[in-house]
């Protein structure tokens, strides 16, 4: 069992802010289901092998037939064919078959034909469906998880967002206040105009740094508001604490036996192996004996309201396809073609999994240990910029000195905001790999470690 101890932190709250109507990463994820077009389009590939299945059971069902032919003639042979069905041939007609008159006939069939025996094509075909709407219902859980991380991800990235707007607002104010002190220092003859050039340039480069955070926290919103169908709600408040939970007993046999147990795509796979044996077996049966009842009505009239010409057939038909010059033996073969090659990627896509929840458990051991050692850089450069702030009141370092102090201290925070969110995000996506994902694991790590 390998085990991970990471150091618990809670992240202070940057921003005070009322607990009404905050757009909580549950609502997003309750949305992104409802309403998420992709994942509503997946789900009609389900409704789709259902009506496959329903219309393959519809071949069980007797089928009737009906037709009405209307014909006038006045050659000899056909006008005499044509009486003989209505039962109106006789000596008299006899006379005139030479030159008959036009003769009308309406010829009305009904039938009805019942399948008996199909030779196993249809109860299989059933089969051969039903494992493949299984199939599609295993493919749509996996969007549903893959769907469920990509809100937790992008609804992150908006507190990460923000967590740098509120960082480059301060780094705003922080140099603003630097031009009016430098100006006063200025005009006081302690500093020179170069100087006052200096920090005027570092609040600009800090100004276009608030207007770069405050556009990539617009297309955060943006990219979340695409994965719930809420396309044009982007004013919506969030809940912007952060914690980072203490991981132990991270056992990765567990997470990789959950995997290769769990993971929809290899359940997908097992199923079109399943449903190809049936299809299989459903081709081989067009070899079978096929049986069918069937009775047929029919009446031949010259008015097709006359009650002339009636004919009843009833029987069972046989049917047997004697040659088929192997034409079923090739199909039958490239189905086990396919069979194999589905038994070939499933194997192939276990490794795939394995390699993948190693690399994620890989990817959060090390986020865990980048937050710590963010957590000491933050306080190191906090503690330089006091030390720097203090010289510079005091006229003993430069304005490049002070500066420079700053702009370590804004990309030590900025490490440390990155740190934790690609922390967070490694974290689910190691569930993700691992098929332990859902809307109650989030943000909990018991499931870790498969207690």
């Amino acid at each position: 069992m390998k085990k991970l101890i990471l150091l618990t932190v809670v992240i202070m709250n940057i921003c005070v802010f009322s607990q009404e109507n905050i757009y909580t990463l549950s609502n997003a994820i309750d949305d992104a289901i409802r309403n998420n077009l992709d994942y509503s389009v997946a789900t009609y590939s389900i409704t789709e092998k259902q009506k496959d299945i329903e219309s393959a059971m519809k071949q069980l069902s007797p089928s009737i037939d009906t037709s009405l032919v209307y014909n006038r003639t006045d050659e000899p042979g056909a006008a005499a064919f044509s009486k003989i069905a209505q039962g109106g041939f006789n000596n008299t007609y006899m006379t005139q078959m030479a030159n008959p008159d036009e003769v009308e006939n309406n010829l009305f069939e009904a039938s009805i034909n019942i399948p008996i025996f199909m030779g196993g094509t249809v109860r299989n075909s059933i089969k051969y469906y039903s494992e493949i709407k299984k199939s599609k219902e295993y493919d749509v859980e996996r969007y549903k998880e893959n769907l469920i991380f990509d809100v937790f991800r992008t609804y992150h990235s908006i507190i990460m967002a923000h967590a740098v707007t509120v960082l480059a607002r301060q780094s705003v104010e922080s140099a603003s206040e630097h031009v009016k002190q430098t100006k006063n220092m200025l005009e006081a003859g302690i500093v020179m105009n170069s100087d006052l050039l200096k920090t005027q340039v570092f609040l600009h480069k800090q100004e276009q740094f608030l207007i770069n955070a405050e556009n990539n926290l617009k297309i955060a919103k943006m990219n979340l508001g695409y994965l719930t169908g809420n396309y044009t709600k982007n004013d919506f408040e969030i809940d912007k604490s952060i914690s980072i939970l203490e991981c132990e007993h991270v056992d990765i046999e567990y997470l990789i036996n959950s995997a290769l147990k769990n993971r929809k795509e290899l359940m997908s796979i097992q199923q079109n192996i399943k449903a190809l044996s049936y299809y299989k077996r459903s081709v081989e049966g067009k070899n079978k004996p096929m049986v069918y009842g069937f009775s047929k009505y029919s009446q031949n009239s010259e008015d097709i309201f006359e009650d002339e010409g009636k004919g009843n057939t009833s029987g069972i038909m046989f049917e047997y396809k004697l040659v088929d010059f192997g034409k079923t033996k090739k199909e039958s073969e490239k189905i086990d073609i396919n069979i194999k090659k589905l038994k070939k990627m499933k194997e192939a896509l276990k490794q795939k999994i394995i390699l993948e929840v190693n690399t994620d458990l890989l990817n959060m051991e090390a986020a865990s240990k980048s937050i710590q050692v963010a957590i000491s850089s933050v306080e190191k450069a906090k503690e330089m910029q006091r030390v720097v702030v203090d010289q510079y009141n005091q006229g003993l370092t430069t304005i490049v000195n002070l500066t420079d102090t700053e702009t370590a201290y804004k990309e030590a925070n900025m490490n440390y905001i990155k740190s934790v969110y690609e922390f967070n995000v490694a974290r689910e996506k190691l569930k993700l790999s691992a098929s332990i994902l859902n809307c109650d694991s989030l943000n909990n790590n018991k499931d870790l470690g498969g207690k």
